[in-house]
C-alpha cells in the first residue's frame, strides 16, 4: 500500500523540501541498510520563543526569483491528564517562490520528533512518529500507513542545528527521516567561524556543512549566530535537489520578537 501511495505522490515529494533542501533521490529505499546510532545531544535552552522573517532567494533557468518566509518557535501543550507533556513547536512558512510550510512538533525534555507536517498547494503530508515506527498520511487520509523506523531519528538537521554544542572543530552525524528514502544518515560540522552580513545586521556565526553519508543525495551550508540568541541567519543549498532546479540562499530578515501565546 505504501509503496503505492509514495510513487504516485513523486510529483508531492518533489516540492516537499521547505526548509530542510534535503528529501533524498527519488524512488531510493535504504531503510533496511540504516544502521542504528545514537542520536546527538540535542539542548532545548539554546531555542527560545520568537518569529523570525527571512529574504529567499532562488537562481534557476538563467533567472532570480525572489520570496519571502518565515519562521516561528513555540512551546505549547500536547496530551491531556498523564499523557500531558511540554512541547516545542516549530514552522517554516515559505511565502514564495512556493509557498509551503514545514511544521515540527518536538519533545520539551530532549528535542525527541514527535510529528511533522508538511503543506503545499497541490496537498501534503503527515508523519507521526512512535519509539519503532512512523505513521505517515498523505492529505486528508484518515489511517495513516504505518512504517518501520529502524533507528532513532532526528527532526531535521535545519531544527536540530539550532539545539546543537557547536564549537569550532564539532561534528556529529545522525538519521532523519524522509518521505522517499525513509531513513536517511547525514552530518553536521563546523567548518568556520565567520561574520556574515544580513539584512538583518552582521553576526558572528559558526559556518556548519551538513552532508549525506549515504550517497550524494543532498548538501547544504548553513550559518547559526555563535552567541545566544541562536538563529539560523543565512543557508544556502541547492533548491529541489531532487531534479537540480537551481540555487536557493536564504537570509535572516527581520527579528520579529517573542511569539504570542
Amino acid at each position: 500500500m505504501f509503496q503505492a501511495q509514495r510513487y504516485s505522490q513523486f510529483a508531492l515529494a518533489a516540492l516537499a523540501i521547505a526548509f530542510t533542501g534535503s528529501e533524498a533521490a527519488l524512488g531510493e529505499d535504504t531503510a533496511q541498510a540504516a544502521p542504528a546510532a545514537p542520536l546527538p545531544t540535542l539542548l532545548p535552552s539554546r531555542l527560545r520563543e520568537e518569529t523570525l522573517g527571512y529574504k529567499v532567494s532562488v537562481s534557476m533557468a538563467g533567472g532570480v526569483q525572489s520570496g519571502e518566509a518565515e519562521l516561528s518557535l513555540s512551546k505549547d501543550w500536547l496530551g491531556n491528564g498523564a499523557e500531558r507533556q511540554e512541547v516545542w513547536r516549530l514552522e517554516f512558512r515559505e511565502l514564495g517562490p512556493l509557498p509551503r510550510s514545514n511544521a515540527f512538533v518536538l519533545r520539551g525534555s530532549d528535542l525527541g520528533l514527535l510529528e511533522r507536517h508538511i503543506t503545499m498547494p497541490i496537498g501534503g503530508f503527515r508523519l507521526r512518529f512512535g519509539a519503532e515506527t512512523v505513521g505517515l498520511a498523505i492529505g486528508e487520509t484518515d489511517q495513516p500507513e504505518e512504517l518501520p523506523l529502524p533507528t532513532p531519528v532526528l527532526a531535521n538537521w535545519d531544527v536540530a542545528v539550532l539545539a546543537l554544542p557547536l564549537a569550532e572543530g564539532f561534528a556529529t552525524s545522525a538519521h532523519t527521516f524522509e518521505f522517499t528514502q525513509e531513513t536517511v544518515h547525514s552530518k553536521a560540522a563546523v567548518v568556520a567561524v565567520e561574520a556574515v552580513e544580513t539584512p538583518a545586521g552582521v553576526f558572528d556565526s559558526y559556518k556548519v556543512a551538513l552532508s549525506c553519508l549515504d550517497n550524494d543525495a543532498f548538501s547544504a551550508t548553513v550559518w547559526v549566530s555563535k552567541d545566544a540568541p541562536y538563529r539560523i541567519v543565512r543557508r544556502e543549498s541547492v533548491y529541489m535537489p531532487e531534479v537540480g532546479a537551481g540555487n536557493m540562499l536564504i537570509e535572516l530578515a527581520r527579528i520579529g520578537g517573542a511569539a504570542e501565546e
